[in-house]
């Protein structure tokens, strides 16, 4: 159930197979708290045999299970989805850091965030720790950074380009050496923050050059 990336967990249904063995996969998209509340959303690959007999063990974990057909394609859903998280983890925390350099409230733009287009189930989740400033995890920023990672070399594999995905990485490795990998990947915030800190004078940070203090 672990996010391996599509290329291993194809040679792992290989090698299963030639000893006789069914392979499955059956990667999970939820936090910690979903995984208490029994409603991670299963993404299950493999031999169809097995994983209809393994459906009672995915509802006692899940409140669904998507099927996405053969070995490596439940983790390439996954780390599909992954980058979708983390970008827009990212994008929301430079939205609000820009905000505030521009004097908006810092409470009010974050209502905003709740309750206007930009409302996403993703973000209410994590708003109460960008309002407390505490980041217990509920799924590893360095976790996120690993799977990151894995999307880009599936993305280089396929020849598909992602450049914001590359560039939302870079953001997610920094963090991660800067300290902040034991945390929730809501604690990104915290590295764009730092970013503008840098530079007192708006206009000049990060944010609004286009550059990175990524290496």
């Amino acid at each position: 159930m672990s996010t391996i990336g599509p290329q291993a967990a194809r040679e792992f249904a290989a090698e299963a197979r030639e000893w006789g063995i069914p392979f499955v996969e059956a990667p999970v998209s939820g936090s910690l708290g979903a995984a208490e509340e029994a409603q991670l959303v299963i993404l299950a690959g493999g031999d169809p045999d097995t994983l209809r007999g393994l459906e009672p063990l995915f509802s006692a974990l899940g409140r669904k299970t998507i099927y996405f057909g053969e070995a490596g394609q439940g983790q390439a859903a996954k780390i599909a989805v992954n980058l979708v998280l983390a970008g827009l983890l990212q994008v929301a925390a430079e939205g609000l850091v820009l905000a505030e350099r521009l004097g908006v409230d810092r409470e009010a733009f974050l209502e905003l965030l709740e309750a206007g287009p930009a409302a996403a189930p993703l973000l209410k989740m994590k708003l109460p720790a960008w309002r407390s400033g505490e980041f217990p995890p509920q799924f590893q920023l360095a976790l996120m950074h690993k799977d990151l990672g894995l999307a880009l070399a599936a993305a280089h594999e396929a020849r598909v380009p992602m450049p914001a995905t590359a560039q939302v990485a870079q953001t997610y490795a920094a963090a991660t050496a800067g300290g902040l990998g034991h945390l929730d990947f809501g604690a990104i915030v915290r590295e764009i923050e730092r970013w503008a800190a840098w530079q007192p004078n708006p206009g000049n940070g990060p944010a609004a050059t286009g550059r990175s203090p990524c290496p």
